[in-house]
């Protein structure tokens, strides 16, 4: 999956090839639950995303932007 510059994740630290694993406190293991995970947020609200990065577990604060 693709980052784009100047989006939501590209300003939280964000790249291509991190693997996100968790938002706020819901596991994501699929699309379907990253969609899921995000669904009662809207553009503005802020939610923490953890991800892999090589091999090592890092998290960041992501504001979220308009589809």
């Amino acid at each position: 999956m693709s980052v784009e510059r100047g989006g939501a994740a590209d300003e939280a630290g964000l790249r291509a090839g991190d693997i996100i694993t968790k938002i706020s406190d819901t596991a994501v293991t699929t699309i379907t639950s990253l969609s899921e995970a995000l669904a009662g947020d809207k553009p503005g609200d802020k939610v923490t995303v953890t991800y892999t990065r090589d091999g090592d577990s890092r998290t960041a604060e992501v504001t979220l932007g308009e589809i």
